[in-house]
């Protein structure tokens, strides 16, 4: 599905909520999936929360680690100095610094040691293939190598239990937003929740206060359902109609 399309999804879906609100006085009254919605959005909430602390633990049991462990620059520069893109790969060492304007890759990861055999075959050609075979596999058990010791850091720290139980929150977090939108019901209270459900999965808008159709929309629908609204659910719409420019990162619903 592309954004537009998305974009488009949510936007219908919003657009038809007084429509379906309107039709029978039964969808203003609170039901047993009202109730089943807000008590699983409650969970969801409180998961929410949890995971922003795990992450938060995640981030200071990192900053344990030692360097070389650690998330960090791919390239060493001939200053000396480390360069480009952070990646979780253990950092080589090396036995003295590149010459002039060239970079070492102090990070290689499986991929860019099996791409630097190819490259080389295809340049030296088959007569040079088993000596790049030799250089490609002692790679490999080096970077196996780094990576058990990187494993053992990670261990002394507590990673392992940190990103084994936010697997286990995400994945709960995930059930409940398929249990809130298979539940049949048209009521306010689920089109509060699969528009909250949107936002995140859309992404179409950082805030609502963007001068956009998205931006549009909420302001004119969220005032609608609002009154037919109560418990948590009522109180995050609330946070969205006042304040709009807050990014959806700050809001309870939003795991990141």
């Amino acid at each position: 599905m592309t954004t537009y399309s998305t974009r488009r999804a949510i936007l219908a879906g919003a657009a038809a909520v007084p429509i379906a609100a309107t039709t029978a006085e039964r969808a203003f009254a609170r039901t047993a999936d009202d109730e089943r919605i807000e008590q699983l959005w409650k969970e969801r909430t409180k998961l929410v929360a949890e995971s922003q602390e795990l992450h938060r633990a995640h981030v200071n049991a990192e900053a344990c680690l030692p360097e070389w462990a650690a998330p960090g620059p791919t390239y060493l520069h001939s200053d000396g100095s480390y360069g480009g893109p952070d990646v979780g790969w253990p950092r080589k060492e090396v036995d003295r610094l590149p010459e002039g304007p060239v970079m070492i890759n102090v990070r290689p990861s499986p991929h860019d040691c099996r791409r630097d055999f190819e490259t080389s075959v295809r340049i030296w050609g088959k007569r040079e293939r088993k000596k790049a075979q030799r250089v490609y596999e002692a790679r490999i058990a080096a970077l196996d190598e780094r990576i058990a010791r990187q494993r053992e850091e990670h261990a002394k720290v507590g990673l392992p239990a940190i990103d084994d139980l936010t697997e286990h929150v995400m994945d709960r977090v995930c059930d409940i937003d398929d249990a809130i939108k298979a539940i049949p019901t048209s009521s306010p209270t689920k089109a509060a929740a699969h528009f909250m459900l949107g936002l995140l999965l859309g992404r179409l808008s950082d805030t609502l206060d963007d001068d956009d159709d998205l931006g549009t929309i909420a302001s004119g629908v969220l005032p609608l359902l609002r009154p037919h609204l109560s418990g948590m659910i009522a109180q995050h719409i609330d946070d969205l109609i006042e304040h709009p420019a807050k990014p959806l990162c700050e809001r309870e619903f939003c795991q990141g």
